[in-house]
């Protein structure tokens, strides 16, 4: 997970994105039962092991910043799924 922006005036070869630390809900689809919560680490990732199947991941953010949209992933047998949230932090 990353948010961005995280400085209020971007630089040539400056990144304004850093790791997020953040809790996740994660529902089955399309019956929507959460079957698990994981928070990620400080360097913003997380792992969870999931059965092959369609997956709804909801972050969980501030009011109203920083925020996430939830996003829909597929899981295959014996596969890794790689996923990258992005929180928008609320800078302008």
């Amino acid at each position: 997970m990353v948010i961005g922006p995280t400085c209020p005036v971007q630089r040539p070869g400056q990144s304004c994105v850093r790791p997020y630390e953040a809790w996740i809900s994660i529902r089955r689809e399309p019956a929507g039962t959460v079957i698990a919560r994981v928070r990620s680490a400080a360097n913003g990732r997380f792992t969870v092991r999931l059965g092959v199947g369609r997956y709804l991941l909801e972050p969980r953010g501030g009011l109203p910043f920083p925020r996430a949209h939830p996003q829909t992933i597929s899981v295959r047998r014996n596969r890794f799924t790689a996923v990258t949230i992005r929180f928008d932090s609320g800078i302008r």
